[in-house]
């Protein structure tokens, strides 16, 4: 099978389990929102600062070096297992014993059993990681799709469950666990993959080097992610914190989940093509040129609902923060540009590279935060914004255009074209939204999403075509 046809049916798979995943976790993270108190999403929000860093380095370091070396043998596989295990129950263990300083430094003692529980998430990630990467190495994502959307089901009706039963902050723990012990069990199960009782250290330093390259890169990416979270807490209180990170985890997840579905197989359909720098520069191309039309109208359209959106998505909480709203989406779109790039540079090898961009721009971000602190939450979010317009130049200037010899009038053309094409009707939908009020401003914001649909169907017909059925004499090449 060729390299297109793999591609295009491994995100069709990998879309069906994704959509039907993400439907759930945000009708859960909506109902979670009203059984759950603001206090419960800022507790769970500190518990991130460290959770998601654990997270990715397991399913990314060893993982994604098992996805970039085209040959690996059943030695080299069964070490890696045994490897990825133990680094499970070792995060977990910090994980347990970060808890107590977490719960002193926030003044908050129920971060010390958060902390605990939560680490059990990462033992159950360590067991599974190896026969995850081979089934997408391979890009086997139906049997990936399978267990991501059994996981999701389940996770869903406990989350509900427990939040009835009045376990509060625990509660979204709970179901992270039990959703990746779900998906684990079935990938596990689903792989062709069987560890044997034996471990070589022979053979594993190109796997290793990888690895701490990528987990290096996790670090500093998690400490770039999380700064805003640590100095909102910090400085502009609980309150705030809770309702920031409740809008930016609703709002930023959509954008994150579309980039990860088309990532988890552009990342090994890339590794493949790494030394064609041509095909490779074309292929990247492609996809942001069909990511970010979808992320720009998507959100496009969320600016201009927002005075609805906000009340309608987060109750009566949401509704004084309009402004909010509106900046989040803005974010959410420059975003998504930079989401693709870190696994362009896993594929070609060079991912310390984005690890010194991130570095680079960790002491901007924190000035720029620094510095919209004193205009409260929106004011630091608008910083936020030009921080990250300011990353977008920087990391072509350091890595598309050194490493993939990117035209910069292609690059950025694909970048501006969906922004001018959008921009206008953001404009009238946003007026339009103002001026109606009442039963009318339902009227108006159905007008307004119709408006958005149709001239994006006519624009950008392009981007169905990867979940179009095509007769093989009518396709086109992807690259």
């Amino acid at each position: 099978m060729s390299i297109r046809r793999d591609f295009t049916t491994g995100i069709r798979w990998s879309l069906l389990g994704s959509v039907f995943a993400a439907v759930v976790a945000l009708v859960q993270l909506l109902v979670m929102a009203r059984l759950l108190s603001s206090t419960d999403f800022a507790l769970f929000a500190l518990v991130n600062l460290v959770l998601p860093l654990f997270m990715q380095l397991i399913q990314s370091s060893l993982h994604s070096a098992i996805i970039h070396h085209q040959s690996v043998t059943a030695a080299q596989l069964t070490s890696l297992f045994w490897l990825n295990l133990l680094g499970g129950l070792a995060l977990a263990l910090l994980m347990a014993l970060a808890g107590p300083l977490m719960a002193w430094l926030f003044r908050a003692p129920a971060l010390s059993g958060l902390y605990a529980f939560s680490g059990l998430i990462l033992a159950v990630l360590g067991a599974s990681v190896t026969s995850r990467a081979l089934l997408q190495k391979a890009l086997d994502f139906s049997r990936l799709a399978l267990a991501q959307a059994l996981a999701s089901l389940l996770s869903f009706g406990l989350a509900v469950w427990l939040a009835l039963a009045g376990f509060g902050a625990y509660v979204l723990p709970a179901a992270l666990l039990a959703r990746y012990t779900v998906e684990g069990i079935s990938i596990v199960l689903l792989s062709p993959f069987r560890p044997a009782l034996q471990f070589r250290a022979a053979g594993l330093r190109p796997f290793l080097r990888f690895g701490g390259f990528q987990s290096g890169e996790r670090l500093v990416s998690h400490a770039v992610g999380q700064l805003d979270t640590v100095l909102v807490g910090k400085f502009l209180g609980m309150e705030a914190l809770g309702i920031y990170d409740l809008m930016k985890r609703v709002l930023i997840r959509p954008s994150n989940l579309l980039s990860e579905l088309v990532e988890r197989v552009a990342f090994p359909t890339m590794a493949r093509i790494q030394h064609r720098q041509g095909i490779l520069r074309r292929f990247y191309l492609k996809m942001i040129g069909q990511l970010l039309p979808i992320n720009y109208w998507a959100y496009g359209l969320g600016f201009a609902l927002a005075p609805l959106l906000s009340g309608w998505l987060f109750g009566p909480q949401g509704a004084p923060y309009t402004g909010l709203f509106r900046l989040i989406c803005l974010y959410a779109m420059l975003n998504s540009i930079t989401n693709p790039l870190d696994s362009l540079l896993a594929a070609i090898g060079r991912i310390g590279h984005w690890m010194y961009i991130s570095l680079a721009y960790l002491p901007v971000l924190a000035l720029a935060i620094w510095l919209g602190l004193p205009f409260g939450i929106s004011g630091t979010v608008a910083a936020i914004l030009l921080a990250h317009l300011a990353l977008v130049g920087f990391s072509f200037a350091t890595a598309l255009a050194p490493l993939l010899k990117m035209p910069a009038k292609a690059y950025f053309g694909a970048l501006a074209r969906p922004a001018v094409h959008v921009a206008p009707l953001v404009l009238a939908g946003a007026l339009l939204l103002e001026w109606a009020k009442g039963p009318y401003a339902l009227i108006a914001a159905v007008v307004t999403a119709l408006a958005f649909a149709g001239l994006f169907i006519m624009l950008y017909p392009d981007v169905f075509s990867v979940i179009k059925i095509r007769r093989p004499g009518k396709r086109k090449a992807l690259w």
